[in-house]
């Protein structure tokens, strides 16, 4: 498949190298027209002139820079389609020796970056109908590591405001999405200059594990494929949602069973497969008229999970990930009226499960299992992704 961001306008932040030098190849490839910013000045013109794309020296904690590149880029352009908000730093320290500097640089590089992305690019999406903004996150944002605390809180606080962007939008009905991608360690400059930093930081000998085990180190390509997926319009009824990319590193867990128990060994015979198992945001959230379905859903995830690890563990090449949708146009969610009003009676207190008004379709799904099945995510296991327009990061449903 070719030409997947045809027409669109890509901003990628840090696109000097590492994760941010792997998406714009990968966008340009795709079509799209990359502005690539970053303050390591001459790799980013360098990477842009290859690309035919356009570069700007860019201090992400600077906000009257953001609003002059966004400016700049709508003014070439016309048109502003994806951002990709992943320029980030590294400065181990635990909740203890963490230094304020560090602290509050990690958080400005992280947070602060984010939050004028979004809040400036935004209005410019919607004139155009809507777009894609991605937030590069961490698996650092959902499980401890006390060796770079302020890391984590900054990833922390990425995902949960990205959460809120979703919903603002969503809200606000202007076509624009917001996601985040949670990686573990990848073979970047950024994550290569860890253990230094460490021995620096904590000694030649330090209690705490380097954070990095060079046996699972996933590679920039397996980001970048997810980020494609999130700023391409197969992924756009995919909003406030996660894709961990970390090859089950945040779910792993001490005990494992067999999982999916006849596909796996076959798949393992030819070197491994991929599993998608569907379950239902009805596993991440209450909705009392379905009791057993969420029940159902629940434990479908949660065994995902530890078929998942079962996997890793065994190193058989299997994966196994789900998919979380919300109402989708299929005869069986068509038929939940008639068996709501069976059951309840014509008036039932609880709402109708499907707004009609924000129903997905079939090929909404399709696309991320195909995602899942390819080789594009054969670093992705363990992980959810939820279809749904952030209808699972809402409390209520949005008003009309």
């Amino acid at each position: 498949m070719t030409g997947r961001l045809e027409g669109k306008v890509a901003i990628i932040t840090g696109a000097a190298m590492g994760l941010g030098a792997a998406d714009a190849e990968l966008f340009a490839s795709e079509g799209a027209q990359v502005v690539l910013t970053d303050i390591a000045e001459d790799k980013g013109q360098a990477l842009a002139d290859k690309l035919g794309g356009t570069f700007f020296k860019h201090d992400v904690t600077d906000e009257d820079r953001w609003i002059e590149i966004i400016n700049e880029t709508e003014k070439k352009y016309g048109r502003i389609d994806v951002l990709v908000n992943n320029a980030g730093i590294v400065k181990p320290g635990d909740p203890e020796n963490q230094t304020t500097e560090e602290y509050r640089l990690t958080m400005s590089v992280h947070m602060d970056s984010t939050f004028f992305g979004c809040k400036y690019v935004i209005p410019v999406m919607a004139k155009t109908g809507g777009g894609s903004i991605v937030n590069m996150c961490s698996i650092a944002s959902v499980q401890g590591e006390s060796y770079v605390a302020a890391y984590c809180a900054a990833k922390g606080a990425i995902e949960a405001y990205s959460r809120a962007v979703a919903v603002h939008c969503g809200l606000a009905k202007n076509g624009v999405r917001c996601n985040t991608i949670h990686p573990s360690g990848i073979a970047t400059p950024m994550v290569a200059s860890v253990p230094a930093l460490m021995e620096e930081k904590f000694g030649p000998s330090p209690v705490q594990e380097a954070p990095v085990d060079t046996n699972k180190v996933g590679e920039p390509m397996d980001i970048a494929n997810a980020a494609l997926y999130l700023a391409s319009d197969e992924s756009k009824f995919v909003n406030g949602a996660q894709i961990r990319v970390d090859n089950t590193m945040s779910v792993h867990m001490d005990s494992t069973f067999f999982g999916c128990k006849y596909v796996i060994p076959v798949m393992a015979k030819t070197g491994g497969g991929s599993i998608v198992n569907m379950c239902s945001i009805a596993s991440v959230q209450g909705e009392s008229y379905v009791a057993a379905y969420c029940a159902a859903k629940g434990a479908i995830e949660a065994y995902s999970r530890a078929v998942a690890v079962h996997c890793g563990l065994a190193k058989n090449g299997v994966r196994c990930n789900t998919i979380h949708p919300s109402g989708i146009a299929t005869p069986m969610v068509a038929s939940v009226p008639a068996l709501m009003e069976e059951k309840f009676g014509p008036s039932p207190v609880q709402e109708a499960p499907v707004d009609t008004n924000k129903v997905g379709e079939p090929m909404d799904i399709a696309n991320a299992a195909l995602y899942l099945a390819s080789d594009e995510s054969k670093f992705v296991n363990g992980a959810q992704i939820r279809v749904d327009n952030a209808m699972s990061v809402v409390s209520g449903n949005m008003p009309e």
